[in-house]
């Protein structure tokens, strides 16, 4: 069963399936029981439900807005090739794309940076490693040249 679609005629198969959702204690029973994020009221495997893939709240099929023929297609079918968002997360996403490609961009440029200073090092320890070579060459050659003298 797809962990955003729960439906099944056994409350147990699809409550095993189930990691986020507006929780409730039922005061009677001390059991914790599912609600819909926007209606709030007391989701059942019978009449199913679904997750947002962007939030992880539940809904009814009301809620989510999908038509029942469609609604009760993906649920049956177990279709988990398809996301759903609900009402809320599809009005933030065009702006999480943006921070999403502004991340990227900095990822990039960061990286060109890294690399920068990567060649840059490498350059000064060869150039260094050059230096010391060259100044223990020319103190030895004067300290061969004072005891020869």
């Amino acid at each position: 069963m797809d962990s955003n679609i729960g439906y099944s005629s056994s409350e147990e198969d699809s409550c095993q399936n189930l990691q986020v959702g507006k929780r409730r204690r039922d005061d009677h029973t001390d059991m914790e029981l599912l609600t819909c994020g926007k209606c709030e009221t007391l989701l059942t495997t019978e009449a199913g439900f679904i997750m947002c893939d962007c939030c992880g709240l539940l809904f009814c099929q009301d809620c989510s807005k999908l038509p029942k023929e469609v609604y009760r297609h993906l649920v049956v079918n177990n279709i988990a090739s398809v996301t759903f968002n609900c009402k809320s997360c599809k009005r933030i996403q065009p702006t999480l794309k943006n921070i999403d490609d502004s991340m990227k961009a900095l990822n990039i440029s960061n990286e060109k940076r890294i690399r920068g200073i990567d060649t840059r090092i490498s350059k000064l320890e060869t150039d260094t490693t050059r230096r010391i070579s060259q100044e223990i060459k020319q103190i030895t050659g004067e300290y061969r040249g004072k005891d020869g003298e």
